[in-house]
């Protein structure tokens, strides 16, 4: 069944053009941009062209703060992992010293607002109701791929700090080349 026919309110790239990717090592690539409904439990489709091919794969969300958000709200949307990536974070804090009392605040903090699941067999995440909430989410997210992981973002907030984003990638743009 076509994305469009699952759900009429998702942006879709070009018909035929598929909007996630996985590469030759297996890694999965997470592109473009969709926005979904979310129910009264807080559930809400997950783009079809993200899902894996194995329906047991655990995603881990952890709520992100974003700098144009604070003091204002402590988190702007949750971060999307998947297995790999999240092991590669706790690999980079494992690296430093247990007596870092920054990496230790850092750890507690991650731990704390983060959560895994999989997705469900209507597929769907089935978002916890207070990590909602605590980014503002209500009647609609925001799906935004950002490559190796992605981000759940409430539509207005997303708004507001890709607006406040868009000097510092216009900088990052001319970087690349």
């Amino acid at each position: 069944m076509s994305e469009s026919t699952t759900n009429a309110n998702e942006s879709s790239p070009a018909a035929g053009v598929s909007a996630s990717a996985f590469v030759p090592s297996g890694e999965q690539r997470f592109t473009w941009n969709f926005d979904h409904k979310l129910d009264g439990q807080k559930r809400v489709q997950f783009p079809a062209n993200w899902r894996p091919p194995n329906p047991e794969t655990k995603y881990t969300l952890v709520m992100w703060p974003h700098p144009h958000l604070q003091p204002e709200r402590e988190f702007a949307y949750i971060l999307g992992l998947t297995p790999k990536q999240f092991d590669a974070m706790l690999d980079k804090m494992e690296r430093q010293s247990l007596g870092n009392r920054q990496v230790a605040a850092l750890r507690r903090k991650i731990f704390h607002n983060s959560y895994e699941l999989t997705i469900d067999p209507a597929g769907r995440l089935c978002l916890p109701p207070k990590m909602a909430a605590q980014i503002g989410l209500d009647k609609e997210a925001h799906f935004a791929g950002a490559g190796s992981h992605f981000e759940i973002w409430d539509p207005a907030t997303f708004e507001k700090c890709t607006k406040a984003d868009d000097a510092l990638a216009a900088e990052a743009y001319e970087k690349l080349i």
